[in-house]
């Protein structure tokens, strides 16, 4: 794979790419598909290429990287500061009690184990955890939910989801359906809104629903 068959976007200062299921974002050892080694192979090998923000290794969807100094600055405050809308899709072999509405948990994340619990209420050393969802429909053998991102916490719509007893297709880590065979599970980053860190201007970028086993079950 190269990373201009997955790129959605390009400036002089950051690009954006639809990172498939199953690969890091970050260089691992003994791997050499990572996000991170398409990045630096497609910029000649220069150094000068940066990761802004994170998607887990099974989750798909849109991650964006800094070209310059400037945007690796500005673009994780964005994060940081609540001025970037993240939409997700996931898709669960159950439906909650309300079609739409928000989730509030405390996470604690388990380093050991690399998981993360949700709780309904303030536990130590926990963060909150807020999401806005909205159930769409039944569709080929899930419901699939529109979620927006309130908080950036470790696992965190996969964790809350399982808490509500929803846990995403595919994510066998938080009790949901197993995909033998795939490489990921039914979450997707499918779009980020924010500001050009050098023109200001509004920035959408999307990536379209995968058609990868997690998304097809019929």
């Amino acid at each position: 794979m190269r990373l201009q068959d997955i790129l959605l976007a390009e400036t002089s200062s950051w690009f954006a790419v639809d990172k498939p299921s199953g690969i890091s974002v970050e260089r691992q050892p003994g791997a050499s598909d990572t996000l991170e080694d398409l990045a630096l192979h497609y910029g000649g090998g220069k150094q000068g290429i940066w990761i802004v923000h994170r998607l887990d290794r099974p989750t798909s969807g849109v991650v964006l990287m800094a070209k310059k100094k400037g945007a690796l600055v500005s673009i994780p405050e964005q994060f940081r500061n609540g001025k970037v809308k993240k939409i997700y899709l996931a898709r669960t072999q159950r439906k909650p009690e309300k079609d739409q509405g928000t989730l509030r948990h405390w996470l604690v994340k388990d380093q050991k184990a690399k998981t993360a619990s949700a709780f309904s209420h303030p536990e130590a050393h926990a963060q909150e955890a807020l999401l806005r969802y909205q159930v769409d429909a039944f569709k080929e053998g899930g419901w699939l939910w529109r979620i927006e991102l309130l908080s950036g916490r470790f696992h965190q719509i996969r964790a809350q989801l399982s808490a509500i007893g929803c846990p995403v297709i595919g994510d066998t880590l938080y009790g949901g359906l197993s995909l033998p065979g795939s490489p990921g599970i039914a979450l997707h980053a499918l779009e980020l809104h924010f500001h050009d860190p050098l023109t200001g201007e509004p920035i959408t970028v999307r990536a379209p629903q995968p058609e990868t086993l997690a998304w097809l079950l019929a």
